[in-house]
């Protein structure tokens, strides 16, 4: 073997050694499970963790933002940002499956009461499907960036009488896995009601049926 051949080879052998061995990356299996404000519930390889924006993650999984009106949260995976939507239970997105039914339980007071928003404000309601319009309380409308004077004024009989109000159109209220778009809604003057009452005149097209003292929605889910 001539002196040139043996140090080409040589080179080539030195040159390979100091390539270190490409390991397989292993893809992480992340779903969004429920989204928040400022925080979000996330399944990363089946594991259930709360990541808060702007927070130290979990491992190379961090969480950069939310959006809790379309349910979506924008992460970073192993230094890629990516946006994902929430997730059914099998894992499958949402959008995918048949909704579940919304599941509303008496509360301390007797009331049923769930956890919902209005144009991505987190508000508690109350549903009264004696009540025929949904009502809001002047100081709750303000919360939730409702304007009582795009509205037109109305009278509405409550338990303590007739009283004045604004007749305004809600545009988006979430309950559960249930979206209602272009809600009627009356804001009264004062502090009442204390929480915002669902009528059911907002839940017209949704099945609704109570089973064992809890209330069944099945509705269009998005």
């Amino acid at each position: 073997m001539s002196t040139t051949n043996w140090r080409g080879r040589l080179a080539g052998i030195l040159i390979l050694a100091a390539i270190p061995a490409l390991t397989p990356v292993q893809a992480r299996d992340v779903v969004l499970l429920g989204v928040f404000a400022d925080r979000a519930l996330i399944g990363i390889d089946g594991q259930r963790v709360v990541l808060v924006v702007g927070q130290g993650g979990q491992g190379d999984v961090r969480l950069l933002s939310t959006n809790t009106l379309e349910r979506r949260a924008w992460l970073q995976i192993d230094g890629e940002r990516r946006e994902i939507a929430v997730a059914a239970r099998d894992g499958k997105p949402a959008g995918d499956s048949a909704p579940e039914a919304t599941r509303i339980h008496r509360d301390a007071s007797g009331l049923f009461s769930i956890s919902g928003s209005i144009g991505g404000h987190a508000v508690r309601f109350q549903v009264d499907l004696d009540a025929a319009f949904t009502l809001l309380s002047a100081s709750e409308a303000e919360r939730v960036g409702v304007s009582r004077a795009q509205g037109r004024m109305t009278t509405v009989q409550t338990d303590s009488g007739r009283v004045f109000g604004h007749r305004v159109i809600l545009p988006r209220v979430r309950i559960g896995g249930l979206v209602l778009d272009h809600v009627e809604a009356v804001i009264l003057e004062g502090q009442a009601p204390r929480l915002p009452v669902l009528g059911r005149d907002s839940l017209k097209g949704v099945q609704v049926r109570e089973e064992h003292g809890t209330l069944l929605l099945h509705g269009p889910g998005r």
